[in-house]
């Protein structure tokens, strides 16, 4: 039986084929959906849709069900591009 997402409690009750029982529960976390990341650019300041001049990026990043663990922001390196994962509380990443 597949689990929900969210947090939820699971009552189970065993029984022996001499009548005896066992009962107990189980607590359980759910979050299967990844973050959601937002990596906002400022406008084109040159031609043919190129930046000639400092470019700062800004991103934001949330998770529904766990809430976000990081938002990590790498500098850019040689001007080729700017790693921004982000985790969720319960281990999900976007690269």
């Amino acid at each position: 039986m597949p689990l929900p997402e969210g947090t939820g409690t699971a009552n189970y009750t065993v029984t022996s084929t001499s009548g005896r029982t066992a009962s107990g529960l189980s607590t359980w976390q759910r979050d299967g959906t990844p973050p959601d990341l937002e990596v906002i650019l400022p406008p084109v300041d040159g031609r043919n849709g190129w930046y000639v001049s400092e470019v700062d990026l800004s991103a934001t990043a949330t998770d529904a069900i766990s809430g976000l663990a990081s938002l990590w922001q790498a500098p850019m390196v040689e001007q080729v591009g700017s790693l921004h994962p982000s985790t969720s509380q319960m281990g999900h990443m976007l690269p």
